[in-house]
């Protein structure tokens, strides 16, 4: 009998056997090097993963690579590889510069369950923001090594983002414009019940809660359905503001360009009602934001 797909299944695109990911696996390095637009920046890029391949036995990189073909379909959880982790964390590490503040705050949090809340500016948010909290140190790279990120199909829709994505620990979901209110229900609620298991068990939670990347670099508001994520009994939400990855890795480009980060950690906010929890979480993240980066007048805080 042949296994129907899950719902998330269905929302994927197919496995990708392209001649990229053919390109990708017989030379990963000078691949990934060929995504940076600065020549010296990519050199360096290319040396890192290459020091990163170095800790892993011969086969051990192509077989991971292997898997991008069919990264993401298997449906349920998808905890990083750490072959492509280490390669990703090196590359990224190589290109681009990372200032962390408010890192004080985490220990503010104590054992409460967590889920944070970011802006969303592109493709590459995740995994710069990882970069930022390990360069921290300290509690910064204990949470960036717990945190798992909601994540719908689009990041595995072509190698470089299967790539970062197989890197990262994901949490599914359907891509929606509306947590909770997605033509395929199924899929959210998967997602939901996946990403509670992970907040229970202590892991922080790393949600873009306007459900897209943002097309102006402005914040815009929070979906209402990320409110769900917050139903764990003694959640707290953590804003983090970043900062720069739009200039980074902007919207439709296709090299990412060598610039500096900035992550802010904004102080833990008690859910008590997790639609006010929500609404303050977007007001404190707008507040941590620069100009450039904060709502356009008029902005509501939930839709």
């Amino acid at each position: 009998m042949t296994a129907r797909p899950s719902p998330q299944d269905r929302h994927r695109p197919a496995p990708d056997r392209s001649p990229a990911l053919e390109a990708l696996i017989a030379a990963p390095a000078a691949w990934l090097a060929d995504k940076v637009a600065d020549p010296v920046v990519a050199a360096r890029a290319e040396q890192a993963v290459l020091g990163a391949a170095a800790q892993f036995g011969g086969a051990a990189v192509p077989a991971a690579l292997q898997r991008l073909a069919t990264a993401g379909t298997a449906g349920g959880l998808a905890p990083a590889d750490p072959v492509l982790r280490a390669l990703m964390r090196a590359w990224m590490g190589a290109i681009a510069s990372t200032r962390v503040h408010g890192v004080h705050h985490l220990g503010l949090v104590g054992r409460a369950p967590v889920v944070a809340v970011s802006n969303h500016l592109s493709f590459a948010d995740t995994t710069a923001t990882e970069c930022a909290l390990l360069r921290a140190g300290g509690a910064a790279r204990a949470f960036a090594d717990r945190m798992w990120a909601l994540a719908g199909p689009k990041v595995w829709d072509e190698p470089l983002h299967a790539l970062a994505s197989s890197g990262l620990n994901l949490v599914p979901t359907a891509q929606s414009r509306h947590v909770g209110a997605s033509s395929d229900a199924q899929a959210v609620l998967q997602g939901l019940v996946l990403a509670r298991e992970r907040v229970r068990a202590g892991d922080p939670l790393l949600v873009y809660a306007e459900g897209t990347r943002s097309r102006t670099g402005r914040l815009g508001p929070f979906l209402a359905g990320v409110r769900h994520h917050l139903a764990v009994e003694g959640t707290v939400v953590l804003p983090i503001a970043l900062v720069g990855v739009d200039r980074l890795y902007p919207v439709d480009a296709q090299a990412l360009v060598a610039g500096r980060i900035d992550v802010t950690i904004g102080a833990p906010i008690p859910v008590d009602d997790p639609l006010d929890a929500l609404a303050r979480a977007h007001e404190a993240l707008a507040a941590l934001l620069p100009e450039r980066h904060r709502p356009a007048p008029g902005t509501p805080p939930i839709v």
